[in-house]
């Protein structure tokens, strides 16, 4: 346990000093906390931490800083398939599209929830709780289905 956090305060500490870092610089200095942070304990961490863990911290690692899409892509499926093997790297990729997808639709959900709790909030004192409520829950529901709701074909 020891090991494994000292590992993680590590990797953070890592990460702030990643900016100053090149990228195989970044991927160096990972190997060499793992390899200092797990030692006797090397084998039993690295299952621990697993082929998806490892791929992660060294794509968050990787891309941070990176603004440029194009590059951010082709890092990451530079670390799919190095982690994974062709065909696994092709289905995760498509993963994190789908996930990609599926944040953007909850963060545009949540900004259009704020945007319609505000402009509620100035009726509420020209209404009853109750009708206010009503209303509320009458356009939180629509914008629900306008937002989750599978589209017709």
């Amino acid at each position: 346990e020891r090991a494994w956090a000292d590992y993680r305060f590590g990797y953070e500490a890592l990460l702030a000093k990643a900016p100053s870092l090149s990228s195989g610089e970044r991927l160096q200095a990972l190997d060499q906390l793992r390899q200092q942070s797990w030692q006797d304990h090397y084998e039993a961490l690295s299952g621990l931490e697993g082929r998806h863990g490892a791929y992660q911290r060294e794509r968050e690692l990787l891309l941070l800083g990176v603004t440029d899409r194009q590059q951010r892509e082709a890092l990451a499926e530079e670390l799919r398939t190095r982690h994974f093997g062709e065909q696994e790297a092709e289905l995760l990729a498509l993963r994190e599209v789908e996930l990609n997808l599926q944040q953007q639709q909850r963060e545009g959900y949540q900004q259009a929830r704020a945007e319609l709790e505000q402009s509620l909030s100035a009726q509420r004192n020209l209404m009853s709780e109750q009708d206010w409520q009503q209303q509320y829950q009458e356009q939180l529901q629509k914008l629900r289905q306008d937002w989750f709701s599978a589209p017709a074909n």
